[in-house]
């Protein structure tokens, strides 16, 4: 039958039974699970035409999922593939429309009915205000019971909102007449309906249709509800039902009610991290979470009527004890722990590399005995195994040795990759898992770097050669990248790592990688300073020169990374903030850290002063050089007097030395 011969006006030809024991079938399935059935229907041989037609319509107009907030585009694909999607109602001809429309009033199962007005109303023709009216109605049978609600009847009440409210004054008394449903459903709620009450209540909420009589009595009833809840132990509900009742409170400028069962709200957190330490299985670290979110809870009320109600004292209970659950939580803590690495040739390697060169040359192989990272090839395999990991879909937290919470991930379904330098100086624009990933891995390779290369070349030299203060300092002066003014100080701590003596020598050392980098910020022209609004200037911190782009330039990227991970990552050692704020301890200023910051100090020096005074040596001065060393050396002398940056990478011969106190 062609199309143009279809009935278009009439419900004569359509018979109810093609479609009923379908649906009957089908039972309380998805609406959607009604379309293969229809689909089958609509294949069989003896089936006419017409009926074909008004399957084949059926069909289409089942297959999509309902959408209930997205009014431009209220029905999505049941499947999408990158090349195929399952059947919308877009693919309906203008005739099956007309014979939905035709065949609306016919459905008694209320949700086809829905469906099919719908349908009909919004692809169709949009001016048939009875056929809207038809679909409204059909919506809001669906009964106001968790066993429906959390079956399709929460989309069916809102598409039946969504379609009355934007009908505007046509349709006035039905969005009154479901706002006066879903009220009496609340006021006749009770703790068992658990979260159903929360959900019609939200739904209420966005309609703002109630008097402020009502609001009071829907606010009333969810904080009565919160209180019972709360009682029966059952915390996530109360918490639920009290934030409810805030949103009516507020919406009836009732902010002392608001406030109080905002209140309510942290009370709940903290109840059930009291139940999650005297449950069967009790976890301060579980327990520690639920605090967090009380104090958070509490701080967010006004400071006035935390003062008024006594609350501040309540605050700082409970700040007590957070703090003492999350030392708690340390306990709970396991080491994962896997087969050891062997690094024995490493040993013997870094051993050989420095064995019987000479006093200056020794130390500039040591500062060379391990390289800098390349910050593209550790976030491209950081990318890589965090998008191959689940644990990029879970929260994460990392806590300091004194308990306190120092970062946290929330979790992410996808990962994006990060490109260019943006990713070094500024790790806010990286993904937090992915970022969390390099941290981890640098963290890996300065304990394999020190156990592996630095410590056992340290061992050698200092077997071989004794160091005198004035015999570093001599160096230190003569360093490009020192300031002149602190030369002393960085020989004093490079001395005291020669000694063995870590601890000296990282809180030394330290504040002057910090100087130096400001200093060579400044020659490169970067403005390292704050200013408050009188004026009064302040220089930036580590942290906040090594997000600077500048810091690129004059360090390098992978130096640049390096340095942050490691002094300033919050999540990694952040040696630079625990050393000067008194945080460091006994383990944390004789760790690989320590050794590693060291020796970055010592590359500095050592490295560049060795490169300046080959360059005028002699091929004999270099005689006792192996080949591989000699061509390394060959390179590194084509840099010139004048190094581009702390890294070692080229810069322009013209270029100030970084670190000169010239200006």
């Amino acid at each position: 039958m062609a199309e143009s011969e279809s009935p278009t006006s009439t419900s004569e030809l359509i018979d109810p039974s093609w479609w009923n024991s379908i649906v009957e079938a089908s039972g309380d399935s998805n609406i959607s699970s009604m379309s293969f059935r229809f689909q089958a229907a609509a294949r069989e041989v003896e089936v006419g035409e017409f009926k074909r037609l008004v399957l084949d319509a059926l069909a289409i107009a089942t297959s999509p999922m309902l959408v209930p907030d997205n009014w431009l585009d209220p029905f999505a694909p049941m499947i999408q593939t990158s090349t195929h999607r399952s059947a919308m109602p877009s693919d309906l001809t203008a005739n099956q429309l007309r014979v939905l429309a035709s065949l609306a009033p016919l459905v008694e199962h209320a949700g086809l009915r829905a469906r099919v007005a719908d349908i009909a109303w919004t692809y169709g023709d949009r001016r048939d205000g009875a056929l809207l009216a038809t679909a409204i109605d059909a919506y809001r049978e669906s009964p106001l019971e968790a066993s429906s609600w959390y079956h399709d009847g929460e989309e069916s009440w809102r598409r039946a909102l969504e379609l009355g409210l934007r009908r505007g004054r046509a349709e006035r008394r039905r969005v009154e007449e479901m706002s006066e449903a879903l009220k009496t459903r609340i006021l006749a709620a009770s703790v068992p309906d658990s979260f159903l009450t929360v959900q019609i209540s939200a739904l209420l909420l966005g309609i703002r249709a109630l008097n402020p009589t009502d609001r009071r009595s829907v606010a009333d009833h969810c904080r009565s509800l919160a209180a019972d809840a709360a009682g029966n132990g059952d915390q996530r509900l109360a918490r639920a039902l009290n934030r409810q009742a805030v949103s009516w409170y507020k919406r009836i400028a009732d902010a002392e009610a608001a406030n109080q069962c905002q209140a309510a709200v942290a009370e709940a957190y903290a109840a059930e991290a009291q139940q999650r330490l005297c449950g069967g299985s009790p976890s301060a670290m579980i327990a520690s979470h639920f605090l967090e979110k009380a104090v958070a809870t509490l701080t967010s009320l006004p400071n006035s009527y935390r003062v008024a109600a006594g609350l501040d004292t309540r605050l700082a209970e409970l700040r007590k004890l957070l703090e003492e659950n999350r030392l708690n939580s340390l306990d709970e803590m396991v080491a994962i722990e896997s087969e050891g690495i062997d690094l024995t040739d490493y040993i013997e390697s870094a051993r050989a590399a420095v064995r019987g060169a000479e006093p200056l040359e020794a130390l500039a192989r040591l500062g060379s005995i391990y390289p800098i990272v390349n910050p593209e090839q550790v976030f491209a395999s950081a990318t890589e195994r965090v998008r191959g990991s689940i644990a990029r879909l879970f929260s994460s937290s990392t806590f300091a040795h004194d308990g306190r919470k120092v970062a946290s991930n929330a979790g992410s379904s996808s990962v994006d990759k990060p490109s260019g330098s943006q990713v070094v100086t500024d790790p806010d624009a990286v993904d937090p898992a992915i970022w969390s990933e390099v941290v981890r891995e640098l963290g890996m390779r300065v304990q394999i770097a020190s156990q592996g290369r630095i410590l056992p070349a340290h061992a050698m030299i200092v077997m071989e050669h004794q160091y005198s203060k004035s015999n570093l300092l001599g160096i230190c002066q003569e360093c490009p990248f020192v300031p002149a003014s602190q030369e002393a100080l960085w020989a004093l701590g490079l001395w005291h790592g020669l000694n063995g003596d870590f601890a000296s020598s990282a809180f030394i050392l330290v504040p002057q990688l910090e100087q130096l980098v400001r200093q060579g910020l400044k020659r490169n022209g970067a403005y390292t300073l704050l200013v408050d609004e009188m004026g009064v200037e302040t220089e930036k911190g580590l942290s906040a020169l090594l997000r600077m782009p500048e810091a690129i330039d004059f360090l390098g990227p992978g130096l640049a990374l390096e340095l942050r991970t490691l002094l300033c990552e919050q999540q990694g050692p952040n040696l630079r903030n625990n050393l000067a704020h008194g945080l460091a301890t006994d383990a944390e200023v004789w760790s690989h850290s320590a050794v590693y910051a060291w020796w970055l100090c010592l590359r500095i020096v050592a490295h560049s002063v060795f490169q300046m005074r080959a360059q005028g040596a002699t091929p004999e001065a270099n005689k006792d050089l192996d080949s591989d060393q000699r061509s390394e050396q060959v390179q590194e002398d084509r840099v010139g007097e004048r190094p581009a940056g702390v890294s070692g990478e080229v810069e322009d011969a013209d270029a100030p030395r970084p670190g000169d106190e010239s200006n």
